[in-house]
């Protein structure tokens, strides 16, 4: 239950033990409510304290429930028909009064046969005096004094190539007329339907597509029709056809902002499960058809304090068209208002899209970048009552672009030959900062700055950038990289005992591991003489012993070479009895692993 008020969850009512097909207010008390279920019970509950107050078993699987006025002690509900599948019925069932709170419901009365079990195709009338239900191309009116029933059917197609299939149905609430949806779009207004031969009716074509829902005012004026739009949700999030922009998070509310209905931002707030608001960006009619181009909202990006948001728009004709939109946040409206239109910012699709992420700016200037497919690299300066105008440009395919929270500077990530390269830049300035060709070569999809614990102390002025932050980006194949100044030795802490009994799915890449570990291997050339390498091996243990005869020619091979070496005037370096210890362990391991690679 939610309070339309607030659009909030007041009560949440379980019992169930399927799936709930239908709920219903009791029409002669309105704090009590019936609810309908696949499990083959109608409950009846008081809703305003959450209280199960009765449950009826019928016995069938129930796919909808009506409740009405002239029916006190009964319900309408559809159920499957036995012994036949796909065929269903609308059955009236007398709910029966008894002093327990689990009663059987055993009295059942077919109304109408070949139902629809959709419960938008079946109707009650003026006063419930009849019912109507609509299935494929046929209309069923049965009239419960007179307990007639007249049946009125459709072309499936009209001579224009029209699809008269009904898809909904609702009754007037004061006169004698029925309206119906169809699947090209049409409303059918019915009249005189009491009389077979003699009924009338008209047709309106409201909508490009199928009619979804129908319903009538209370007082029957007005006809309220759904097709594929609606404007509003009372709680949770709308899901959109797709997710074109990404996850963005609000910098003022802290909201989730993603693609909603058609042309609109949604602002989801995660704490609350609840949307805050939505904001029309491409502010235009939405029509549904097949085949239809029409604007999609593409990219989305904050400013750092969410005074300001950019928004690209797309569509694809014969040439692509683009729009770039600038937002400006009102105080008073508490919504942002359009601000800026650029048509065609770039000649291509724009592939990245960031504002200049600081929370302090010298003046009241503001950047914005954008990269496109046209290998085209813009900065925008903007500047509140003038227009936008471009501060410098670059040829470049960027496809990813990611600000750093903690300073000016900005990464952008490019795509050319196969190959990915990094550029650091500030948009104040067009020379970059940093630029590391052959990043990788697997095509990067996202990147994220990290901050760090401890700034790093660097001293280069090349990787300053790097002093507060840490950069991590993640490629097509799902691997998770990051830059790094410092060298292979360093980053590899693990000792090759250690290597050897890590899993390999935590390991990097073997390409990587492999140089280094196979160096680890080498013996370093030194000048030992030949006497001194027994005593080493006396003072072993037992195990040391057992060494095989080709581990002991390896040692001796060494030490013969080390002679021509040393004549040639190289610096020579004499490992000590530990390191000694350690390389025979070393040796005795099993490396045939790394075949594999």
């Amino acid at each position: 239950m939610y309070s339309v008020a607030t659009e909030e969850l007041v009560r949440l009512l379980r019992g169930h033990s399927d799936l709930v097909t239908g709920v219903q207010l009791v029409p002669h008390n309105h704090l009590q409510l019936y609810s309908s279920s696949l499990d083959g019970t109608v409950k009846l509950w008081d809703f305003t304290d959450g209280i199960l107050i009765k449950t009826f078993t019928i016995g069938y699987k129930l796919l909808a429930l009506y409740a009405l006025p002239t029916s006190e002690d009964s319900v309408f509900v559809i159920i499957p028909k036995r012994g036949e599948r796909d065929t269903f019925q609308l059955v009236s069932v007398k709910l029966t009064k008894g002093t327990g709170q689990d009663t059987e419901a055993k009295e059942v009365s077919v109304i109408l046969e070949g139902v629809d079990v959709s419960p938008k195709c079946t109707a009650f009338g003026r006063e419930c005096e009849y019912v109507a239900s609509v299935k494929g191309t046929n209309l069923q009116v049965y009239f419960f004094k007179r307990k007639q029933l007249n049946r009125f059917s459709l072309r499936a197609k009209t001579a224009k190539g029209g699809n008269n299939i009904f898809t909904c149905v609702a009754c007037h609430p004061q006169e004698d007329c029925i309206a119906t949806g169809h699947a090209d779009g049409k409303i059918r207004l019915w009249r005189n339907f009491n009389h077979r031969r003699e009924y009338t009716y008209s047709t309106l074509h409201w909508h490009h597509d199928r009619v979804m829902d129908l319903a009538f005012s209370a007082e029957g004026i007005t006809i309220i029709n759904s097709n594929l739009r609606f404007s509003k949700t009372i709680q949770g999030l709308i899901k959109a056809r797709e997710v074109r922009t990404g996850l963005v998070v609000d910098p003022r509310t802290k909201a989730l902002v993603l693609n909603g209905e058609p042309g609109h931002l949604q602002f989801y707030c995660l704490q609350t499960d609840r949307q805050l608001y939505s904001l029309d960006i491409v502010q235009q009619e939405y029509i549904h058809q097949a085949g239809l181009n029409q604007y999609d909202l593409v990219r989305v990006a904050f400013s750092a304090q969410g005074k300001w948001l950019a928004t690209v728009e797309e569509r694809r004709e014969t040439d692509l068209e683009l729009q770039l939109k600038l937002w400006l946040f009102d105080e008073e409206t508490q919504s942002f208002k359009l601000n800026t239109r650029i048509s065609m910012p770039h000649e291509g699709r724009i592939t990245a899209m960031c504002f200049r992420d600081t929370d302090e700016l010298e003046d009241d200037s503001l950047m914005l970048v954008t990269a496109g497919r046209d290998c085209v690299f813009k900065v925008w300066v903007i500047l509140e009552d003038t227009d936008p105008e471009v501060e410098w440009s670059a040829h470049l395919n960027v496809v990813v672009l990611q600000p750093d929270p903690l300073s000016e500077h900005i990464a952008a990530v490019s795509w050319f030959l196969r190959e990915s390269s990094l550029f650091v830049f500030k948009p104040s300035e067009p020379r970059p900062i940093c630029i590391q060709r052959k990043l990788c070569k697997e095509r990067v999809q996202f990147a994220a700055f990290v901050p760090r614990d401890v700034p790093e102390t660097i001293g280069s002025e090349k990787y300053l950038w790097l002093r507060r932050s840490q950069l991590f980006f993640l490629t097509e194949r799902q691997e998770l990289m990051t830059v790094s100044i410092k060298p292979l030795e360093e980053r590899l802490t693990l000792s090759s005992k250690q290597l050897l009994h890590t899993p390999a799915h935590v390991l990097p890449s073997a390409s990587f591991l492999c140089p280094i570990f196979i160096n680890s291997l080498l013996i370093s050339k030194e000048n030992k003489s030949a006497e001194k390498v027994p005593e080493e091996v006396e003072m072993e243990s037992e195990e040391a012993e057992d060494d095989s005869d080709e581990e002991n020619n390896v040692t001796e091979m060494k030490q013969e070479d080390t002679m021509p070496i040393e004549s040639l005037g190289e610096t020579t370096y004499k490992l000590s009895k530990a390191e000694e210890k350690e390389l025979r362990k070393i040796r005795k391991v099993d490396y045939s692993w790394i075949s594999v690679f």
